[in-house]
């Protein structure tokens, strides 16, 4: 559940909670207080006593007992939770967590790159070859595509979504069957059969697909290979609609 944000809420505490949960007493002067309406909801916020203080998120307020969980601690003047007195207050602000993750959703380190429109790859029978035709960055703000090692290799710790797609083409004879796979390979090992495609006789055949991918944000990195099982050697096709590879942040791993 999502943290509810309030302007203006400041309350004190009654008794002395220590480390856990907190029974709210009375609003701060000029501030607004906890209502019935707020029963079972989550705040962000932060907790002083005296000079300590600390900021959690994902306390939850109960109206019967007007009392506020101590959730969970982001940072403190302690390293640990501080042991609140009757002279603790809380007031509700957004912390520098949420800010944070606002930022990376801001920044969603999308990458985009495809084919330059005229480089062709020979991909062997029933070979993984990487997919180094992809090789023109559309977009790249963040410097995450490895251009000469055909590789995306994000410097940002998370969840990604992967989108690929390739198209090659096949010559057998009349009436038998090939196939051509997409796949992501994650620092070299297969990671996600993306798409598979299958043709009868000789044409195009064209293949994407997409997974979702947690990555280190240092040594991680996932790289495009193409396969196909016909018994000689096939091109893939030339064309930025048809040989590309995005990928986007979606969240904290």
């Amino acid at each position: 559940m999502p943290d509810t944000h309030v302007d203006n809420l400041k309350v004190g505490v009654s008794g002395t909670p220590g480390t856990g949960t907190a029974t709210i007493g009375s609003a701060a002067s000029g501030c607004r207080g906890f209502v019935a309406g707020d029963d079972g909801k989550t705040f962000s916020g932060r907790w002083t006593d005296g000079t300590a203080w600390e900021t959690a998120t994902g306390c939850v307020y109960t109206h019967s007992g007007t009392t506020l969980s101590r959730g969970t601690l982001k940072e403190s003047s302690t390293g640990g939770a501080i042991s609140l007195t009757s002279a603790a207050v809380f007031e509700c602000s957004p912390v520098a967590d949420l800010g944070n993750r606002l930022e990376k959703q801001l920044d969603r380190g999308i990458v985009i790159v495809r084919n330059d429109g005229s480089t062709t790859l020979s991909i062997a029978a029933s070979t993984f070859t990487k997919l180094t035709q992809i090789n023109t960055e559309d977009y790249d703000p963040n410097g995450w595509w490895d251009n000469a090692n055909t590789r995306f290799q994000p410097t940002r710790a998370g969840r990604y979504l992967i989108v690929a797609g390739s198209q090659i083409t096949m010559a057998a004879a009349a009436g038998v069957v090939t196939s051509y796979l997409l796949v992501a390979r994650k620092n070299g090992t297969d990671f996600a059969h993306l798409a598979r495609g299958w043709i009868s006789g000789g044409g195009n055949v064209g293949v994407s697909g997409a997974c979702m991918v947690n990555l280190n944000g240092s040594t991680d990195y996932i790289e495009p290979f193409g396969w196909q099982n016909d018994t000689v050697n096939r091109a893939t096709v030339a064309g930025a609609e048809r040989q590309f590879f995005m990928a986007s942040y979606l969240s904290d791993a």
